[in-house]
C-alpha cells in the first residue's frame, strides 16, 4: 500500500515538472518560428568581448532566449506564467482549470519533492488545509493528468495562433537573394571564407550573415547564393563581382537571378514615376488634331500610334493630357463620363 502511495507521489511530481519543461520549451518553439514576437525597446547589455565572439544576430538571439529559458527553469510557475503574459500577451493563469487549481498542483509538488509531503503554514493557510501530511490517491492524480492534459492543449492552440500571425519579413525590411557563379584556377577566394568582412557606408558586412550557401561544380565552377538585407548583399555582390572580374586566376562571373523583396510602395510607385515618358507640346497637338470625335472605340491609342507613327504610350500620355486640360472627356469601355 505504502508503495502505490510513493509511485502516485513520483508520478504527480514528474508530471508538473514535465508540464514546465513544456512550457519552457514551447517558448523556444515559439523564438523559432516568430522571431518578431521577442521585439522590445528593453534594453540588453553584453561585453565587448562576447559581442566580437558571435557570427551572427542568430547567436545573440539565441544566447537572450537562453538566458531567459535557464532562468524560468529555476524561478518556478508563478514566474513563467509572468513571462507568458508579459512576452506573448497570454495569460495562461486563466485558462482551465484556472491558476488556483495549477498553483496547488505545483505547490504540492514542491511539498513532496522539499518536504516529504509535510504541509506547512503557507500552504494549509493558502489552501484552507489542515492535515499536517498529504497523499495523493488515485481519483487526485487521474484528474491532475486530465486537467494537465487540456492545459497543454491550449497552449499548443495559442502556440499556433501566435506563430500564424506573425508579421511578414518582407514586408517591414527590404531584402535581397542573389545568386553568382564565377570560374577559379586554383582556390576559392578569401570573400568566401565565413569569417570574412569589410566595411561599407558605415556598415560591417560579413559573409556568414548572408552567405546560404556554396556549391562547387565541375570544371572549377562556384555558385554562391546570397540573402540578406540589401544594403549589405548588393555591398557583398559587387565586391565580389568586381574581385573576380580584376584578378588574374578567376573568370566567367555571371549573375544567375536576383530578386528583390519588401521593397517599399512609395519607393515603387516613384520608381514608375521616374518611368513615364514626359511628352511634348508638339506631339499633344497632333494627337489633339487627329484623335477622332468622341465616344473613341476601345484601342483608339494604337491606330492613332500607327498614323503617327510614335509609340502607344507617348498617345496615351497626350491624351491623358488633353483630358486634364478639359479638351477631352473622360470615358470608359467606349461611353463618355460626365
Amino acid at each position: 500500500m505504502n508503495q502505490q502511495y510513493f509511485l502516485r507521489e513520483l508520478i504527480l511530481i514528474r508530471l508538473i515538472s514535465a508540464l514546465e519543461v513544456y512550457l519552457i520549451d514551447n517558448i523556444k518553439y515559439i523564438s523559432a518560428n516568430n522571431i518578431f514576437i521577442f521585439k522590445t525597446n528593453e534594453p540588453i547589455s553584453f561585453t565587448t568581448a562576447e559581442i566580437i565572439s558571435y557570427d551572427s544576430i542568430t547567436e545573440i538571439f539565441e544566447k537572450l532566449i537562453t538566458r531567459d529559458c535557464r532562468k524560468l527553469s529555476s524561478d518556478g510557475f508563478i514566474k513563467i506564467m509572468t513571462y507568458y503574459n508579459t512576452k506573448f500577451k497570454l495569460n495562461i493563469s486563466s485558462i482551465f482549470p484556472g491558476e488556483k487549481t495549477m498553483n496547488e498542483y505545483h505547490d504540492r509538488r514542491h511539498l513532496f519533492v522539499h518536504r516529504l509531503g509535510k504541509t506547512d503554514e503557507y500552504y494549509r493557510h493558502k489552501y484552507n488545509v489542515k492535515n499536517v501530511g498529504l497523499s495523493i490517491n488515485e481519483t487526485y492524480l487521474l484528474k491532475a493528468f486530465e486537467d494537465i492534459k487540456l492545459y497543454a492543449k491550449f497552449i499548443d492552440k495559442a502556440t499556433n495562433t501566435l506563430i500564424e500571425n506573425k508579421p511578414d519579413p518582407k514586408s517591414s525590411k527590404s531584402e535581397t537573394l542573389i545568386v553568382f557563379k564565377f570560374n577559379y584556377e586554383e582556390e576559392l577566394p578569401e570573400f568566401l571564407n565565413t569569417d570574412f568582412r569589410f566595411w561599407h557606408n558605415d556598415k560591417l558586412v560579413s559573409a556568414k550573415d548572408i552567405i546560404k550557401n556554396i556549391s562547387v561544380l565541375e570544371d572549377k565552377c562556384v555558385e554562391v547564393v546570397l540573402f540578406g538585407l540589401s544594403l549589405k548583399v548588393t555591398a557583398f555582390y559587387k565586391n565580389a563581382k568586381s574581385y573576380v572580374t580584376g584578378k588574374k586566376g578567376f573568370s566567367d562571373f555571371q549573375t544567375i537571378q536576383q530578386i528583390d523583396y519588401g521593397i517599399p510602395i512609395q519607393s515603387e510607385k516613384r520608381r514608375r514615376k521616374k518611368k513615364r515618358r514626359i511628352v511634348d507640346e508638339q506631339t499633344i497637338e497632333k494627337v489633339k488634331n487627329i484623335q477622332p470625335k468622341q465616344p473613341w472605340k476601345k484601342g483608339v491609342h494604337i491606330e492613332v500610334a500607327k498614323i503617327l507613327e510614335i509609340k502607344k504610350s507617348l498617345v496615351q500620355g497626350a491624351i491623358s493630357e488633353l483630358i486634364k486640360r478639359g479638351l477631352f472627356k473622360h470615358q470608359v469601355d467606349g461611353k463618355i463620363i460626365e
